[in-house]
């Protein structure tokens, strides 16, 4: 249902790619440091890495069934998490209770595609509140977001956020809008199925586990060639951290 969008994410990564080639050969590195990271992506050993240095720092980490949104939601509406942290506003779609935007130690952003910077102010966001204030229920937002277009479908033509809403406070939901459209969307029934009833696990463990700074160093700077004094340094602040009563987020980094 997913290939559509992971096409042209595809796409997206080989022209810069292809862009990135051209950059370095014309010896333009800003832009080059650009088009890398629009062409970069996350293949089987990167999540191998990614796991492994979760281990070796003492954070746990779970591997979510299908998406990351929806089983991070699924484990917040269980109470074994207070909120999801991400921008991706699917996680509201899924179900998630609070979210959490913006969440980010230096109180700085990247935008995407350049090597700027931006200050951002942490967003918390409530989704009953949110939808009492829209005067619509969750399977309305739902309906909306496929109106507007999600990661499965393509959305209706020329309908935003704000004409998508009127649409369905008007019509009620989706089925009714599409009719008076005269027009259909492809396994709609499929896709809000997977919204509502997303695949999650329960099988995790939520568990903290001991820093180790020996296997942090041998990974991050031997293996992996970061600077040895700066990794040391960074696994004694986490050796610290993980041995406080209150953690904050800035311990971490």
């Amino acid at each position: 249902m997913k290939s559509g969008t992971l096409s042209r994410r595809s796409e997206v990564r080989e022209s810069a790619r292809e862009k990135w080639e051209s950059a370095k050969a014309e010896g333009n590195l800003e832009a080059a440091y650009k088009y890398a990271q629009a062409s970069s992506k996350v293949d089987h050993d990167i999540i191998k890495d990614s796991k492994y240095l979760l281990d070796i720092m003492g954070i746990p980490w779970i591997q979510a069934p299908c998406e990351g949104e929806a089983q991070a939601a699924h484990m917040v509406i269980k109470k074994d998490a207070d909120c999801v942290a991400s921008q991706d506003y699917d996680s509201f779609l899924f179900g998630a209770p609070t979210v959490v935007r913006n969440l980010a130690a230096t109180g700085k952003r990247k935008l995407p595609g350049r090597n700027v910077y931006v200050d951002v102010d942490l967003e918390i966001i409530d989704l009953e509140e949110t939808l009492n204030a829209l005067g619509i229920n969750r399977n309305q937002l739902i309906d909306i977001a496929i109106c507007v277009g999600t990661d499965y479908n393509k959305g209706l033509e020329k309908v935003g956020p704000k004409t998508a809403l009127k649409l369905i406070k008007k019509h009620g939901d989706i089925h009714a809008v599409l009719q008076e459209k005269g027009i259909e969307i492809e396994a709609l029934d499929s896709i809000k199925e997977l919204f509502t009833h997303p695949d999650v696990t329960d099988n995790y463990e939520i568990r903290w586990g001991k820093p180790d700074s020996e296997k942090l160093i041998k990974f991050l700077s031997e293996e992996n060639d970061f600077s040895v004094d700066r990794v040391e340094k960074a696994a004694e602040r986490l050796k610290s951290a993980s041995g406080a009563k209150q953690k904050t987020l800035d311990q971490w980094f």
